[in-house]
């Protein structure tokens, strides 16, 4: 999940899976140019990032923009479907009409055949 995004304080190389489900520094593993020999866990490392992310983007004005772009959304869909209503019942009326003509013209030939 984070690959590529994690990167070390002290030399600015990656941080990657040094072993079992820990994060260390690259630089340090792989290249040796890194004193940096703190490692932490998977599951911390993702528990404290979702937590800020949480933090930072729950907050209350982005809740209310959100909910806000959600309203305008609906809104707005709501209004195009009452269009395509409005529209199909223009299609409908037209059809019905000339269906009952159709019907019509047929009643007055049969009648004019008895």
């Amino acid at each position: 999940m984070l690959s590529g995004l994690l990167f070390c304080g002290c030399c600015q190389e990656g941080y990657t899976l040094v072993a079992a489900g820990r994060y260390g520094c690259a630089g340090r593993r792989s290249k040796g140019i890194c004193t940096n020999d703190r490692t932490i866990g998977r599951a911390e490392l993702e528990e404290r990032i979702l937590g800020a992310l949480k933090q930072r983007l729950l907050t209350p004005e982005l809740m209310a923009e959100l909910s806000r772009a959600y309203h305008e959304e609906g809104n707005r869909t709501a209004a195009d479907a009452g269009g395509l209503r409005s529209t199909a019942s223009t299609a409908m009326a037209a059809v019905q009409r000339r269906s009952m003509g159709s019907w019509s013209r047929l009643r007055t030939a049969c009648a004019g055949r008895q």
